[in-house]
């Protein structure tokens, strides 16, 4: 048998002790129950035996819940949201610029405008994932268009694989493919994420909008952005580059040859998509109906045809949130009792640091950083089980949802070793020989950390000012 099984094995047999004993006096017995089922999806979410989907393992999660005797309408309220279905469409969205080739002409048209140096590599690349991240929030739609193209610059400015200007281009690539997008909204996957989660979860209605996510995360992701590349800079030291002619980028857009009617046409229907999300105050139209609109245009102009239907949508990653994001319904609920007992166990080591601000934002983010080598299934499900505390947080201590929620983005985002990131093994794979090394993955890692805590030092100052922490 061999280690992935054995990892999984266990949570299913101490889910089992938790349903069979009920060793918690304090909670039910749908209540253990319910810890089973937790426990038996961590356990296949993070070690994945036999490579097994999270979709399949989300199934036997909400199979668990049902036959345990957990409501059908709380199992199933994750797949009710607005989360579910902007990702839907969105993760689609995502397809179309792989299907067309436009996120291939959008990144060689943006790197061709720029004399190769790094400072101008690492402009480009800014901009490429700005625009990717606008058009879709799947960042493994976005991985899967930059590390490949990226890995070609590599080679193109004559880099050897593993040396550090190849790292310094990849990891920047892969970085702002991830990083800068949590800075609004539908610009990664933890907006609809976090909106569902709080959809889900009492007390936290209203306080995840448009507006308020701009204003809580984009000037901490924005410093987060710039911090990185200066800091991976430093730690890599790359040198100079030797190649400095931009002929050899402005040659491969040229082989791309003219733009297609598919990429016009998605060209037109993405960027309107964006301008609505953008003039949501004056159209009145929220991201659903928006996306839902323009995931109808695809299809009605032919860009999408109906086998895209079943390759295009990121089925396995919308079953596995449907089903995480009804975990905060099913804490909350009284026969349940979850969430009481997660605030009664945590709630007291809380209280010691949410009276001071600075140690609350200081401290919690490394509790959850060093949490990252435990959950792998980026962070989401660690989210659903604390999401139903943050009400709390906010009365008690006065410390706005979002920016607890901007903490646990941080963590997410966090890759320090390979296993820790999904997204870091895919970026890894798909750059093939010119992947970086691990060496050169734990620096990018030290520096991402010492990235979040610099820009939490500062974000503390604008949050105070402008509310989010009283």
């Amino acid at each position: 048998m061999n280690k992935r099984w054995m990892g999984a094995l266990v949570c299913v047999v101490v889910g089992i002790f938790l349903a069979v004993a009920n060793p918690i006096t304090s909670l039910s017995p749908l209540g253990h129950s319910v810890l089973m089922g937790l426990l038996v999806g961590v356990g296949f979410w993070i070690f994945q035996p036999g490579k097994m989907p999270f979709a399949v393992a989300s199934c036997l999660v909400m199979a668990i819940f049902l036959v345990t005797g957990v409501d059908q309408k709380l199992v199933f309220a994750g797949f009710t949201g607005d989360a579910t279905w902007i990702l839907i469409p969105a993760t689609a969205f995502g397809y179309v610029l792989t299907k067309t080739g436009l996120g291939r002409r959008v990144a060689f048209l943006v790197i061709k405008l720029f004399k190769p140096t790094y400072l101008n590599m690492t402009i480009a690349w800014l901009i490429i994932g700005l625009i990717l991240s606008a058009f879709t929030p799947s960042i493994l739609i976005r991985i899967a268009i930059v590390m490949p193209i990226a890995a070609g610059c590599a080679s193109t400015l004559k880099l050897e694989p593993g040396s550090k200007g190849n790292a310094f281009i990849l990891l920047v690539a892969w970085a702002m493919a991830v990083v800068p997008g949590s800075g609004w909204l539908t610009g990664s996957l933890w907006g609809p994420i976090t909106l569902g989660l709080y959809g889900k979860a009492e007390g936290l209605a209203g306080m995840c909008t448009d507006q308020l996510w701009v204003q809580a995360m984009l000037l901490p992701m924005t410093l987060l952005t710039a911090l990185i590349v200066a800091g991976l800079y430093v730690a890599l030291k790359p040198g100079k580059l030797t190649t400095q002619s931009r002929d050899a980028f402005v040659k491969e857009y040229e082989e791309l040859g003219p733009w297609t009617r598919n990429e016009k046409l998605s060209a037109i229907i993405l960027v309107a998509t964006f301008v609505m999300f953008l003039f949501k105050p004056l159209t009145g139209l929220g991201a659903v109906p928006v996306c839902m609109g323009a995931f109808f245009l695809l299809f009605a102009v032919q860009v999408l045809e109906p086998p895209d239907l079943a390759h295009g949508v990121a089925w396995n990653l919308i079953l596995f949130l449907g089903c995480v994001l009804a975990l905060p319904a099913i804490f909350a609920n009284p026969e349940v009792g979850v969430s009481n007992l997660i605030k009664e166990q945590m709630f007291p080591i809380l209280s010691h640091l949410g009276q001071n601000p600075w140690l609350f934002v200081m401290i919690v983010p490394l509790l959850m950083f060093a949490w990252r080598f435990l959950d792998i299934a980026w962070m989401i499900p660690t989210m659903a089980l604390l999401v139903s505390m943050l009400p709390s947080i906010h009365s008690e201590f006065g410390i706005h949802p979002l920016v607890t929620s901007c903490l646990m983005i941080m963590a997410g985002n966090f890759a320090i070793l390979p296993y820790m990131q999904p997204f870091a093994l895919m970026g890894s794979a798909l750059a093939k020989e010119r992947s970086w090394t691990p060496g050169q993955l734990f620096r990018y890692g030290m520096v991402y950390l010492a990235g979040c805590l610099i820009t939490l030092a500062v974000s503390i100052v604008y949050w105070k000012a402008t509310g989010f922490i009283k």
